[in-house]
């Protein structure tokens, strides 16, 4: 299932001018008697707090060390909106950058992006890869075209979609509706419905794929807000031999005391597009983001991650940046679950095994989490091309 081409992001700030940041963020696993070290983030703002530079750390056992393994830079143009967004990926155990890649909005005089394009680093020069072209009706997003370069000219193929967006008389989107291209026309492919709350915020997320006759669901995202409007709990689930099972159940904890527009933070709306459908969800400070055996801390005015002892599951991918298979190295380990999650934080392959086709995916940054059969997880950011 191809999934929707627009981008966005998981949760939603409002422009500040505080001189309180979150600083960093640390990811840790239990390890059955304690919380251990996973991966960390650290964050860098400009003086209109807007992110500019995020830091990827994972956590090496054997070294018992932090080993950087990605950046992703901004930059904005006057009305603080995201122009550029460059990703850069690290071999392991170096500073040689392993792959570059990065993208670039365009947008109009009322400030809507109009034109998102994707170039990859090539032979020491920036190639074109992928776009995605944008349309607007009375100030709204009502849809968009994705295209491959194939070197000379831009083309549907396989990986494109067209995309179209529906809204409640209310203002609410109700639905994504994306079509694949077959090689001579556009046909129905996969959809996302939108269910809200009284007050507007969205409780269920359904996606479904097109089987020929019908829509069958395959993933549902469900919402549990707060009074104050956080979405305290954020529940995953996906279709698996016809009945659904429960991927994530992440509760998410808050300080109530205070207000998330009081700090500089990196889940700022970016674009203008990056919580088109779904609630921002945080509206008081962050703390913690906790589900099963893995939780995320979020860290505040020069706190960074410490260190502690792990056991993780140390495992190797290849290839990365993949285009179609990509296999995990666990010669030295059981799998238990592998899953992949898009930069919504959404599941968009799961297995068992130790091979995944990322064929029918767009192209991008993908967080692929590893859970062995003695309960030691590992997580590591793949590139699809």
């Amino acid at each position: 299932m191809k999934k929707i081409t627009l981008i966005l992001f998981v949760f939603c700030g409002l422009i500040m001018s505080a001189q309180n940041k979150l600083t960093s963020s640390l990811s840790e696993s239990y390890n059955g008697t304690a919380w251990a070290n996973n991966n960390k983030s650290i964050f860098s703002y400009d003086s209109n707090n807007n992110l500019i530079l995020e830091t990827g750390f994972y956590w090496n056992s054997t070294s018992q060390e932090w080993e950087k393994s990605y950046e992703e830079s901004y930059s904005y143009n006057a009305n603080n909106k995201a122009t550029n967004y460059l990703y850069v990926s690290y071999t392991t155990g170096t500073t040689q950058i392993s792959y570059q890649y990065r993208t670039k909005y365009t947008y109009n005089n009322d400030g809507n992006v109009i034109q998102i394009l994707d170039e990859e680093y090539d032979n020491n020069s920036w190639v074109n890869d992928y776009k995605i072209d944008l349309t607007y009706s009375n100030g709204k997003v009502t849809g968009g075209l994705s295209y491959e370069w194939n070197g000379t000219a831009w083309v549907f193929d396989e990986d494109s979609s067209e995309t179209t967006i529906n809204y409640n008389s209310d203002g609410t989107i109700s639905a994504f509706i994306n079509k694949a291209w077959n090689g001579s026309a556009w046909v129905d492919d996969s959809r996302t419905l939108y269910t809200y709350d009284a007050n507007k915020r969205v409780i269920l997320e359904d996606s479904q794929t097109w089987d020929g006759s019908v829509w069958a669901s395959d993933y549902k995202l469900e919402n549990t807000f707060d009074a104050n409007g956080n979405i305290v709990v954020e529940k995953e689930s996906y279709l698996e031999n016809g009945a659904f099972v429960v991927a994530s159940n992440e509760a998410i904890a808050f300080d109530l005391n205070e207000q998330m527009s009081a700090y500089a933070h990196p889940f700022k709306d970016k674009s203008g597009l990056d919580f088109l459908a779904n609630s921002n969800g945080v509206v008081n400070k962050i703390l913690s983001r906790t589900s099963d055996n893995y939780r995320t801390t979020y860290l505040y005015n020069g706190a960074t991650a410490s260190v502690k002892d792990v056991l993780l599951a140390d495992f190797k991918t290849y290839p990365n940046p993949v285009k179609d298979i990509l296999t995990i190295d666990n010669s030295n380990f059981r799998i238990k679950n592998l899953n992949v999650y898009n930069i919504l934080g959404k599941r968009v392959l799961s297995t068992t095994q130790n091979q995944l086709d990322f064929k029918n995916l767009n192209k991008g940054v993908y967080v692929l989490k590893i859970e062995t059969e003695k309960g030691k997880i590992g997580t590591t950011k793949i590139v699809k091309k």
